[in-house]
């Protein structure tokens, strides 16, 4: 008899995973900072925000699609989506060497608007630019 495996643990990897892919990406910091004309507690907020009941779309990208594990962290990431009322777009090169493949799956997914993007980037200089554009 195999051992099954909660949903809930299910869905607290699936959340570590995306904070791990999200961790090993680039981050950009995306407020900007105070300055003297606007005092020191003027920042600027966001364009658009979403609302507490808006259901947010995010996208996970890993660094392959076919191997055992990272269909793990396609489970994890959708169970968790499920249990966040979250939308998942899962979507990565079939190999983990494709560094090309990846970056236009990121590039499309920068055209749909998500409102967040978890990368295990293959190669984080060549990552880097398409992140921050």
């Amino acid at each position: 008899m195999e051992p099954r495996i909660s949903r809930r643990a299910l869905a607290l990897f699936g959340l570590t995973s995306l904070a791990g892919l999200s961790l090993t990406g680039c981050v950009q910091q995306t407020m900007t900072p105070p300055s003297a004309a606007n005092g020191p507690a003027a920042t600027t907020a966001p364009a658009a925000t979403k609302g507490a009941s808006d259901r947010l779309t995010l996208a996970v990208i890993p660094k392959g699609t076919t191997h055992e594990f990272w269909q793990t962290v396609k489970a994890g990431a959708e169970a968790a989506a499920q249990e966040f009322n979250c939308e998942i777009r899962f979507n990565g090169p079939q190999k983990e060497n494709d560094i090309s493949e990846q970056i236009d799956i990121l590039k499309n997914y920068g055209t749909q608007g998500v409102d967040g993007v978890a990368v295990a980037a293959t190669d984080k200089s060549s990552l880097g630019p398409p992140v921050q554009e």
